[in-house]
């Protein structure tokens, strides 16, 4: 990405079952990972697998644990809580381009359509290598 001067790139993963908003530093600029995973099961919802009731607890609660432990350094933070920017129970991500405005919105909801992690970012200010602004103007 940076070898191209990408401006504004965002990198949409899944696969792990929970959600996450992210942000790397590199080459100078800011990277953004938005992580929706778990339409049909997810680390916070019941195993079909482990009908034991105890088990998807734990299994939960160790999650939790280990993201409160380990060094995220990407995942950000909400602004308002301070909490970290994941999710846990079934979800699904969607982001929305405010052209005028040159910035994105991501929200993660969860399967009941409630918004369970938000965040806004400006275009500008996504950018790897060194694209900066004059690099966004093609939007």
């Amino acid at each position: 990405l940076a070898q191209h001067n990408v401006s504004a790139p965002i990198v949409l993963s899944g696969d792990v079952h929970f959600a996450e908003i992210s942000m790397g530093h590199c080459s100078g600029g800011q990277l953004l990972e938005v992580t929706s995973s778990g339409m049909t099961h997810s680390i916070g919802t019941k195993d079909g697998s482990a009908p034991n009731p105890v088990v998807d607890w734990m299994k939960a609660r160790g999650f939790d644990l280990a993201m409160s432990v380990m060094p995220w350094r990407y995942q950000l933070t909400d602004n308002a809580t301070g909490g970290e920017q994941y999710y846990t129970g079934t979800n699904f991500g969607e982001l929305e381009f405010h052209w005028p405005t040159r910035s994105v919105g991501v929200r993660i909801r969860g399967d009941d359509g409630l918004v369970r992690l938000t965040r806004d970012f400006s275009l500008d200010k996504l950018t790897i290598g060194m694209a900066g602004a004059d690099g966004v103007r093609d939007f």
